[in-house]
Protein backbone atom coordinates (compact mmCIF):
# COMPACT_ATOMS: atom_id res chain seq x y z
CA UNK A 1 0.00 0.00 0.00
CA UNK A 2 2.75 2.41 0.97
CA UNK A 3 4.86 1.76 -2.14
CA UNK A 4 1.89 2.31 -4.47
CA UNK A 5 0.71 5.52 -2.85
CA UNK A 6 4.01 7.14 -1.84
CA UNK A 7 6.92 5.62 -3.72
CA UNK A 8 8.99 8.81 -3.28
CA UNK A 9 9.42 8.41 0.48
CA UNK A 10 10.88 5.29 1.98
CA UNK A 11 9.09 3.76 4.94
CA UNK A 12 11.66 3.04 7.64
CA UNK A 13 9.45 1.01 9.99
CA UNK A 14 6.01 -0.58 10.21
CA UNK A 15 4.84 2.17 12.56
CA UNK A 16 5.51 5.85 12.11
CA UNK A 17 4.11 9.31 11.57
CA UNK A 18 4.22 8.88 7.78
CA UNK A 19 1.13 6.64 7.87
CA UNK A 20 -1.00 9.63 8.83
CA UNK A 21 -0.10 11.14 5.43
CA UNK A 22 -2.06 8.30 3.83
CA UNK A 23 -5.06 9.09 5.99
CA UNK A 24 -4.64 6.73 8.92
CA UNK A 25 -5.56 8.12 12.32
CA UNK A 26 -2.39 7.14 14.14
CA UNK A 27 1.22 6.12 13.54
CA UNK A 28 0.08 2.49 13.67
CA UNK A 29 -2.27 1.77 10.74
CA UNK A 30 -3.13 -1.60 12.25
CA UNK A 31 -5.50 0.06 14.74
CA UNK A 32 -7.67 1.55 11.98
CA UNK A 33 -8.29 -1.86 10.42
CA UNK A 34 -10.16 -3.10 13.49
CA UNK A 35 -13.40 -1.90 11.89
CA UNK A 36 -13.26 -4.08 8.75
CA UNK A 37 -10.02 -6.02 9.02
CA UNK A 38 -8.34 -7.72 6.11
CA UNK A 39 -11.19 -6.99 3.67
CA UNK A 40 -10.56 -3.25 3.91
CA UNK A 41 -6.80 -3.75 3.56
CA UNK A 42 -7.40 -5.97 0.52
CA UNK A 43 -9.59 -3.26 -1.05
CA UNK A 44 -7.11 -0.45 -0.40
CA UNK A 45 -4.19 -2.48 -1.76
CA UNK A 46 -6.19 -3.55 -4.83
CA UNK A 47 -7.16 0.05 -5.55
CA UNK A 48 -3.62 1.37 -5.05
CA UNK A 49 -2.01 -1.39 -7.17
CA UNK A 50 -4.56 -1.54 -9.98
CA UNK A 51 -5.35 2.16 -10.23
CA UNK A 52 -2.20 3.79 -8.90
CA UNK A 53 -2.53 7.05 -10.81
CA UNK A 54 -6.16 7.54 -9.75
CA UNK A 55 -5.45 6.54 -6.14
CA UNK A 56 -2.50 8.94 -5.91
CA UNK A 57 -4.56 11.73 -7.43
CA UNK A 58 -7.37 11.14 -4.92
CA UNK A 59 -4.88 10.97 -2.03
CA UNK A 60 -3.33 14.26 -3.10
CA UNK A 61 -6.74 15.93 -3.43
CA UNK A 62 -7.76 14.63 -0.01
CA UNK A 63 -5.05 16.86 1.52
CA UNK A 64 -6.45 20.13 0.14
CA UNK A 65 -7.87 22.67 2.61
CA UNK A 66 -11.70 22.62 2.77
CA UNK A 67 -11.67 19.26 0.98
CA UNK A 68 -9.56 17.29 3.46
CA UNK A 69 -10.63 13.80 4.46
CA UNK A 70 -8.70 10.84 5.88
CA UNK A 71 -8.04 8.83 2.71
CA UNK A 72 -7.25 5.40 4.21
CA UNK A 73 -9.87 5.61 6.97
CA UNK A 74 -12.44 6.60 4.35
CA UNK A 75 -11.53 3.50 2.33
CA UNK A 76 -12.06 1.37 5.43
CA UNK A 77 -15.38 3.09 6.11
CA UNK A 78 -16.53 2.54 2.52
CA UNK A 79 -15.60 -1.15 2.73
CA UNK A 80 -17.90 -1.40 5.74
CA UNK A 81 -20.65 0.46 3.87
CA UNK A 82 -20.35 -1.92 0.92
CA UNK A 83 -20.36 -4.96 3.19
CA UNK A 84 -23.49 -3.74 4.99
CA UNK A 85 -25.22 -3.02 1.67
CA UNK A 86 -24.46 -6.58 0.60
CA UNK A 87 -25.90 -8.00 3.84
CA UNK A 88 -29.09 -5.97 3.37
CA UNK A 89 -29.57 -7.15 -0.22
CA UNK A 90 -28.82 -3.86 -1.99
CA UNK A 91 -26.13 -5.44 -4.15
CA UNK A 92 -28.18 -8.25 -5.69
CA UNK A 93 -28.69 -6.46 -9.02
CA UNK A 94 -25.02 -5.54 -9.08
CA UNK A 95 -24.06 -9.21 -8.68
CA UNK A 96 -26.57 -10.35 -11.31
CA UNK A 97 -25.46 -7.71 -13.80
CA UNK A 98 -21.78 -8.55 -13.43
CA UNK A 99 -22.32 -12.28 -13.65
CA UNK A 100 -21.37 -14.09 -16.80
CA UNK A 101 -22.85 -17.37 -15.61
CA UNK A 102 -19.82 -18.08 -13.45
CA UNK A 103 -19.45 -21.63 -12.24
CA UNK A 104 -19.17 -22.46 -8.57
CA UNK A 105 -15.42 -22.98 -9.10
CA UNK A 106 -15.15 -19.43 -10.39
CA UNK A 107 -17.25 -17.98 -7.58
CA UNK A 108 -14.31 -16.89 -5.42
CA UNK A 109 -12.71 -15.01 -8.31
CA UNK A 110 -16.09 -13.58 -9.31
CA UNK A 111 -16.77 -12.41 -5.73
CA UNK A 112 -13.41 -10.62 -5.48
CA UNK A 113 -13.83 -9.02 -8.90
CA UNK A 114 -17.26 -7.70 -7.89
CA UNK A 115 -15.93 -6.57 -4.53
CA UNK A 116 -13.00 -4.73 -6.10
CA UNK A 117 -15.12 -3.07 -8.80
CA UNK A 118 -17.66 -2.02 -6.18
CA UNK A 119 -14.98 -0.61 -3.89
CA UNK A 120 -13.28 1.28 -6.71
CA UNK A 121 -16.57 2.78 -7.85
CA UNK A 122 -17.70 3.61 -4.32
CA UNK A 123 -14.39 5.19 -3.28
CA UNK A 124 -14.10 7.25 -6.47
CA UNK A 125 -17.75 8.33 -6.29
CA UNK A 126 -17.42 9.31 -2.64
CA UNK A 127 -14.28 11.29 -3.47
CA UNK A 128 -16.14 13.19 -6.21
CA UNK A 129 -19.10 13.72 -3.86
CA UNK A 130 -16.85 15.01 -1.06
CA UNK A 131 -14.61 17.27 -3.15
CA UNK A 132 -17.39 18.81 -5.24
CA UNK A 133 -17.97 21.48 -2.57
CA UNK A 134 -16.03 22.70 0.46
CA UNK A 135 -16.78 20.31 3.32
CA UNK A 136 -16.51 20.48 7.08
CA UNK A 137 -14.74 17.36 8.33
CA UNK A 138 -16.81 17.61 11.51
CA UNK A 139 -19.82 16.75 9.34
CA UNK A 140 -18.09 13.70 7.83
CA UNK A 141 -20.64 11.19 9.16
CA UNK A 142 -23.56 13.26 7.87
CA UNK A 143 -22.03 13.44 4.40
CA UNK A 144 -21.27 9.72 4.50
CA UNK A 145 -24.92 9.05 5.32
CA UNK A 146 -26.02 11.32 2.46
CA UNK A 147 -23.68 9.49 0.09
CA UNK A 148 -24.90 6.08 1.32
CA UNK A 149 -28.51 7.09 0.65
CA UNK A 150 -27.65 8.19 -2.90
CA UNK A 151 -25.82 4.92 -3.46
CA UNK A 152 -28.78 2.89 -2.15
CA UNK A 153 -31.10 4.63 -4.62
CA UNK A 154 -28.71 3.83 -7.45
CA UNK A 155 -28.48 0.19 -6.38
CA UNK A 156 -32.26 -0.24 -6.49
CA UNK A 157 -32.16 0.07 -10.29
CA UNK A 158 -32.45 -3.43 -11.81
CA UNK A 159 -29.92 -2.43 -14.48
CA UNK A 160 -27.39 -1.19 -11.95
CA UNK A 161 -23.79 -1.85 -12.82
CA UNK A 162 -21.31 0.14 -10.76
CA UNK A 163 -18.38 1.05 -12.94
CA UNK A 164 -16.18 3.98 -13.78
CA UNK A 165 -16.48 5.69 -17.18
CA UNK A 166 -13.34 3.84 -18.37
CA UNK A 167 -15.15 0.50 -17.86
CA UNK A 168 -18.01 1.25 -20.23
Amino acid sequence: LWICLDSQNELSSRNGEKWTLLGFQTENPETDFRGMGILSLENLVYFAESHTKLARSMLSASHRPNKWYPFAVTGIHLTKLSYNLMLKGYLKYQFYNMSSSASIQDFNEFYWRCSHFRFRYTFYSFHKFWTKHPRDIMQFNKYCDDFANKLKCLLLDVNCRLCLPEDK
